[in-house]
């Protein structure tokens, strides 16, 4: 049973359902924030491979090293910035 599981772990299932749903969009919620600093390597690696086929919206407190950046407060627009890759 999932639920048994440590919330890393957990985490990096949610992580897995979406990946192989294949979807053409992929919106993730903070989805390192349960992780050691390896896995959150991992799986930010993971996210950018899955972006070569599809769209991946993640909502973070961290720099995840996203190719776009898009500052948010009270609801609105502050900031809006593209990486260089």
């Amino acid at each position: 049973d999932v639920r048994q599981l440590s919330s890393g772990y957990q985490q990096r299932v949610n992580i897995v359902r979406g990946l192989l749903a294949d979807a053409a969009v992929l919106v993730l919620d903070e989805p390192t924030d349960a992780l050691d600093p390896t896995n959150k390597t991992f799986v930010i690696d993971q996210l950018k491979a899955y972006a070569s086929r599809g769209t991946v919206l993640v909502v973070s407190h961290e720099n995840t090293g996203a190719d776009r950046i898009i500052r948010l407060h009270g609801g609105a627009l502050v900031e809006a910035t593209q990486q260089l890759a």
